[in-house]
């Protein structure tokens, strides 16, 4: 009962939230021994279907945030663990390549309308294999801190633009991925926390401003398997 109430509440101050947000940071003055560390992807919003295909793939997602000896880099090491329904597709030898749901036919076989995209088989039995046995998988980025710009540059993809929002608590901080050139435009907003869970105000709260922003399209990570470790 009290659950409902708190629910309906949240949804009342969600109809007068403002488009309101103060908590960006030029990338030039972000603490980098405050921010270090270990952080979890709980949620990502885009501004289309295509945009989160790679993001459907994962179950969960921690990330390590490491200063580096240049005072103007930044080096963000994650383990990715692959979702349960991209685990059996693969074992199964069913599909390799991701497809969304708005421009394939859905398939009859039982349990497949829990897959978020579709993928189909198009390589040997030998390759399949090999790709099922990553149930983890290690990513690294290196960002660089410019001070003339409010931005992170990833390294190798000049033409992608990263700003920084931070709560106050600093336990939370979302990161906006704009690239307006280059084969592949989009913008997401990215959400990590020290925490694993996603409670119901932050989930708000990022649904209200990804909204503001004209992100349509959220993807909450499902975290239904252990977390790889770092």
């Amino acid at each position: 009962m009290f659950r409902e109430l708190w629910e309906k509440l949240l949804y009342l101050i969600m109809l007068f939230w403002q488009c309101k947000y103060d908590d960006r940071m030029d990338a030039g003055s972000l603490n980098k021994t405050q921010y270090s560390g270990k952080w979890h992807f709980l949620m990502v919003a885009a501004d289309s279907n295509n945009s989160l295909i790679k993001f459907r793939a994962m179950d969960s997602s921690v990330f390590m945030l490491t200063p580096m000896d240049d005072t103007e880099m930044l080096l963000l090491r994650g383990e990715i663990r692959l979702s349960q329904c991209v685990l059996h597709c693969l074992y199964g030898l069913r599909l390799t390549t991701l497809v969304p749901l708005n421009m394939a036919k859905q398939p009859a076989q039982a349990g497949w309308t829990k897959c978020p995209f579709l993928l189909y088989c198009t390589y040997k039995q030998k390759y399949n294999e090999e790709i099922a046995s990553m149930k983890c998988m290690t990513r690294q980025w290196t960002y660089h801190i410019n001070n003339e710009t409010q931005e992170l540059i990833l390294e190798g993809q000049p033409d992608l633009k990263t700003e920084i929002f931070v709560k106050k608590n600093n336990d939370c901080i979302l990161l906006l991925e704009t690239q307006e050139k280059g084969s592949e435009t989009f913008r997401r907003l990215m959400l990590y926390d020290r925490s694993p869970t996603v409670t119901k105000y932050s989930r708000l709260e990022f649904e209200h401003r990804a909204n503001c922003m004209n992100l349509s399209s959220i993807f909450v990570l499902e975290q239904a398997q252990v977390p790889c470790e770092l």
